[in-house]
């Protein structure tokens, strides 16, 4: 889970929710560290052309930086198009609302 959050006049997500592996081990990061709370969106600014937010994510598996737009369409659910160059050469996923409980070490339910 990602909770998205002003940063003055742009956006930023952090991590908030993350799911453990079947050893109960929650991830960690490219520097061994827990994955809970660390930053993943960075300098989102609304674009006012595509009406969509530019700025970058970090893959928290290897440290990576990409170019990053994301937007909320009409069925609520936030896109998030990460790429290299140009959003052409990128993928994009579909992250739902949350609606779940989460506890202190970044466990939901």
């Amino acid at each position: 889970m990602v909770q998205i959050s002003t940063c003055g006049e742009k956006l930023c997500g952090t991590i908030v929710g993350l799911t453990p592996n079947r050893q109960g081990v929650m991830p960690r990061d490219v520097h061994g560290d827990p994955q809970c709370h660390l930053p993943l969106l960075r300098d989102l600014r609304l674009h006012e052309d595509d009406g969509r937010w530019h700025g970058t994510v970090t893959n928290p598996e290897d440290g990576k930086v990409y170019d990053a737009e994301v937007w909320v369409p009409s069925d609520g659910k936030m896109r998030l198009r990460g790429y290299v160059g140009v959003p052409l050469l990128g993928s994009t996923q579909t992250w739902p609302p949350f609606n779940g409980k989460l506890q202190a070490d970044c466990r939901f339910h």
